[in-house]
């Protein structure tokens, strides 16, 4: 028996004499703010959907592998929340958290609101796909009024122009003269897509120049501004001599400063031409990601329509603004913006986080001629419609009313709750004390398999440290004979480990 103590003990003092102490760091690990203990795991994130109501959600939790406190923050439709929890298993108090997220969304959305999501022409409703955009909305969930009130007008291409000319600038107003002289060069295309060569020496770009025209609807400032940015107006494949592609795609990125670009002035009903001009300039854009950009020989463009914002003369809006609203007894407040010239309501909702009173960036829409209200879910890039009553059918390709004819009694959306309070009563999650118990031995299971886990990859942990450590120690040596030694040490401390707790 004094031997096998003996074996063992040699042998694992074999392996920890040849690992860094730092191997035994846990570098996923923080201070936990309840305990103090150095077990509260990082952020993960996580998607999930709330149970009968039907939409995605998207967040981070955080957990203390010892006193359990749990943390959770989320993004629900452009409104974020935070909710923690002071103890309970993970896979427990995930119960409870989905308790609680759905009573928030009550609260916030409205009662008994249930989400489809939006399915017209069978795909997704974005200028690149085969679907349309609801009433309300310019193209890739960018509304047609935002949250401070500008108004974002779609402008369908005309056509592409490709051309080695250089342009200082990407986004330009052009007069009539500019316009007739350069859709009638040869090579304008009047179409969204287009796909030309490079030169033949493969250095000097070729230049695609958008053109979009568009009737004034009021008068009022036109411009460009950082509230288009995200917004993909151009997408490009570069192909390669060696069969390789790269694709790239041009979004509006404008800085946070940038509220008025090339602003003019136009009057209502006044014919506006502008072009966006774009380069396919390999040797300043893309060196870096394709190691053969030179040998590139044919770029193809894909456009989308752009956007320009605008802001009308205070005499000839349609638009106007309120901080509260009440709809068929939903009661709203925030920024909102109800258009009389074709029946939209705008509702940027009202919220706290860290006690603070923020105006999401996100509108619920409300069409008064369907009577339906509907959303866009910046996460996964879909609409959604939002019913209340009994959950909805399958949506038609256009909004249309809740067939129940419900009355809704949403209440007013309230803030979310500050963290640090206990909620372990759990609401619903608790009511069965058959659920509790599964949900505890599978957190006990849970945290056994952990620890397993955690000694296995230690023990290959020491094994990729042994090998670069005697490969340091020994130079002299050939590669093959280190390895086979390191191969050999390891097969034996395996043994003599199984040996031993067989009782061999």
């Amino acid at each position: 028996m004094v031997k096998k103590i003996i074996s063992f003990a040699t042998a694992i003092l074999m392996l920890c004499c040849m690992i860094p102490f730092g191997a035994f760091a846990d570098d996923v690990l923080d201070d936990c703010p309840k305990c103090g203990k150095h077990t509260y795991e990082t952020w993960k994130d996580y998607s999930t959907s709330v149970p009968d109501l039907g939409f995605p959600v998207s967040g981070k939790k955080r957990h203390c592998t010892s006193c359990k406190y749990s943390y959770y923050e989320w993004n629900v439709f452009g409104i974020c929340g935070y909710k923690d929890f002071d103890n309970g298993g993970e896979g427990l108090i995930d119960g409870f958290f989905m308790d609680y997220l759905k009573d928030w969304c009550s609260k916030t959305f409205g009662k008994d609101a249930h989400f489809t999501q939006f399915q017209a022409g069978g795909g997704s409703a974005s200028p690149g796909g085969v679907g349309r955009n609801p009433a309300g909305y310019s193209g890739q969930g960018k509304p047609t009024v935002n949250s401070s009130g500008v108004m974002i007008l779609s402008v369908p291409l005309d056509g592409v122009l490709c051309t080695t000319s250089y342009s200082d600038s990407y986004f330009v107003w052009v007069d009539d003269n500019q316009y007739n002289s350069s859709v009638s060069r040869e090579t304008f295309f009047k179409k969204n897509y287009f796909a030309g060569p490079l030169k033949d020496d493969g250095t000097f770009p070729c230049w695609s120049q958008a053109f979009y025209t568009f009737k004034a609807p009021a008068d009022g400032v036109y411009f460009w501004s950082k509230y288009l940015n995200g917004y993909e107006f151009r997408h490009v494949n570069y192909y390669f001599q060696s069969g390789s592609m790269f694709q790239t795609e041009n979004k509006f990125d404008f800085s946070e400063s940038t509220n008025y670009f090339h602003a003019a002035h136009y009057n209502k009903g006044d014919i506006v031409h502008f072009v966006v001009s774009g380069c396919t300039n390999l040797d300043k854009a893309y060196k870096d990601n394709v190691s053969n950009y030179n040998s590139c020989t044919l770029a193809q463009y894909s456009f989308y329509p752009a956007l320009i914002c605008f802001e009308p003369d205070p005499a000839d809006t349609s638009v106007n603004k309120q901080t509260n609203i009440t709809i068929n007894n939903n009661t709203w407040n925030g920024n909102i913006y109800v258009d009389s010239s074709n029946k939209l309501t705008y509702i940027y909702p009202q919220y706290t986080i860290n006690n603070e009173t923020k105006i999401s960036n996100n509108p619920i829409i409300y069409n008064e001629e369907t009577k339906q209200y509907y959303v866009y879910d910046q996460t996964t890039n879909n609409y959604y419609y939002i019913t209340y009553g009994d959950p909805a059918p399958t949506p038609t390709p256009s909004p249309s009313p809740d067939p129940g004819g419900s009355t809704p009694d949403p209440g007013k959306p309230t803030p979310t709750p500050t963290p640090g309070g206990s909620d372990s009563s759990g609401g619903g999650s608790g009511s069965n004390p058959f659920k509790w118990l599964g949900e505890l031995f599978k957190d006990i299971l849970d945290g056994i398999l952990k620890g397993l886990w955690k000694i296995i990859t230690s023990i290959f942990g020491f094994v990729l440290w042994l090998i670069s450590l005697l490969f340091k120690l020994f130079p002299w040596m050939p590669n093959s004979a280190l390895v086979a030694l390191c191969g050999g040490v390891v097969v034996v401390t395996i043994i003599r480990i199984i040996k031993f707790i067989t009782g061999r």
